[in-house]
């Protein structure tokens, strides 16, 4: 008899949140960097508060250092808000972007193609690629993250 709980796809889904896990779990414990973290991050004022002034000028105001990123610096300020500046939290909330991404690839390949396999092995050949692991390892990576979340958000609401 099956049970309620457990089929093929929470197996298939549990298997990509525990293998991303796995694979990039050692990036949660790294520290801020010396490349971008200080100023899009450590050293931004923009992300200081997140009050309705603040949010409004990382929106509409001076766009800081050359960098016009409104969701990556609002996602900084949620974060600080919350946690202060520690790296755990932002190394963790760019993990579990990540994840999420996996998942939206499994469930985009799903919608286009006949089976559960080949969506399984697309989202794991994403989730380990090499290319992700600067976007996920480094803080100020995040804009990757979010790009890509919306892209596949957009792709499987077009589908």
């Amino acid at each position: 008899m099956k049970e309620v709980f457990f089929n093929k796809t929470s197996f298939i889904v549990g298997s990509l949140l525990i293998f991303t896990f796995v694979v990039f779990s050692p990036s949660i414990h790294s520290n801020f960097t010396n490349w971008d973290d200080n100023w899009m991050l450590t050293e931004h004022p923009l992300i200081r508060s997140l009050s309705p002034a603040g949010i409004k000028e990382i929106f509409f105001g001076e766009i800081y250092n050359l960098n016009y990123q409104p969701l990556v610096f609002l996602s900084y300020s949620v974060g600080h808000h919350f946690f202060g500046l520690n790296a755990v939290t932002f190394h963790l909330t760019n993990l579990l972007l990540h994840i999420f991404n996996v998942l939206l690839v499994y469930w985009f390949i799903r919608l286009i193609s006949a089976g559960k396999i080949p969506a399984f092995v697309a989202a794991v050949l994403f989730a380990i690629h090499p290319m992700h692991v600067e976007s996920v390892a480094w803080i100020t990576g995040r804009r990757d993250m979010l790009y890509t979340l919306f892209f596949l958000l957009s792709l499987i609401n077009y589908t």
